[in-house]
């Protein structure tokens, strides 16, 4: 006799720690293999990209979407990452993320994909995303800490 399987029937955390986790060995995965295949981590964010390109839209931005991307991004890190460890402030007109990446690295490293490879494949992915909306996306990584700042670009 077999079972349905729901999601309600896991609880959330359990559920969301073995989806972290198994995101982020992909992550390590597809990375090594962009590495052995001696792609930059620009090129491979490009790559990526590919079958991201017909939902990518031009759309106006102003700060009060802006705000809603910040936090979008914000939610996926910590969807992705670990959860309690992403905080999000407003700076100015610029909206800053920091998330404790700790998590990311052993299964990173377990394939041999450095943590600079994906905070760069990030930084590139990010911008491919925000030009066509004016937003301007800045990474940089601080010990365990990315650091992520959204602002809008002026009009050109």
């Amino acid at each position: 006799m077999s079972e349905r399987i729901a999601m309600e029937m896991v609880p959330v955390e359990q559920a969301l720690n073995a989806l972290r986790h198994h995101v982020t060995m992909w992550h390590g995965y597809a990375f090594a293999l962009a590495q052995k295949a001696n792609l930059s981590p620009e090129e491979a964010a490009h790559f990526f990209m590919e079958g991201h390109a017909p939902i990518i839209v031009a759309t106006p931005t102003d700060p009060a979407m802006l705000a809603q991307y910040a936090r979008q991004t914000a939610t996926t890190l910590a969807l992705i990452g670990e959860g309690n460890n992403v905080f999000l402030e407003q700076v100015g007109e610029r909206w800053l993320i920091k998330s404790v990446i700790t998590a990311d690295r052993p299964n990173l490293e377990r394939w041999g994909a450095a943590l600079d490879f994906f905070v760069r494949w990030l930084a590139e992915h990010s911008r491919m995303i925000g030009e066509p909306k004016r937003i301007e996306y800045t990474l940089w990584l601080d010990g365990d800490v990315l650091h992520v700042q959204l602002a809008l670009r002026p009009n050109e």
